[in-house]
C-alpha cells in the first residue's frame, strides 16, 4: 500500500510540471499517457518492481524540464531493484 502512495505523489509532481503552452486536450493526452504507463507497470511484491515505476516517471520529470540532480530514484529491495 506504501508504494501507491508514493507513486500517487510523484504523479502529484508532475501535475506541477509548467506545461502552460498546452491545450486542455494535451494534458488530459498527457496524464492518460502516464497513468497507462503506471498501470502498465507490475508494482506487486511477489513478481514486479516499484523501482522501474519509480525509474519510469523520473524520466518523465527530466524530460519534463526539471534537472537531472534534482530527481533522485530512491532503489529499494524490491525484486526488480539494481544495486
Amino acid at each position: 500500500m506504501h508504494s501507491y502512495g508514493r507513486i500517487l505523489l510523484l504523479v502529484s509532481c508532475l501535475a506541477m510540471v509548467p506545461l502552460a503552452a498546452q491545450p486542455p486536450a494535451d494534458y488530459q493526452r498527457l496524464g492518460r499517457d502516464i497513468l497507462k504507463e503506471l498501470i502498465e507497470t507490475d508494482t506487486t511484491h511477489s513478481s514486479g518492481s516499484t523501482t522501474i515505476a519509480a525509474e519510469r516517471l523520473a524520466t518523465r520529470l527530466v524530460a519534463a524540464g526539471f534537472p537531472k540532480s534534482d530527481v533522485v530514484v530512491v532503489r529499494g529491495t524490491d525484486k526488480g531493484a539494481e544495486t
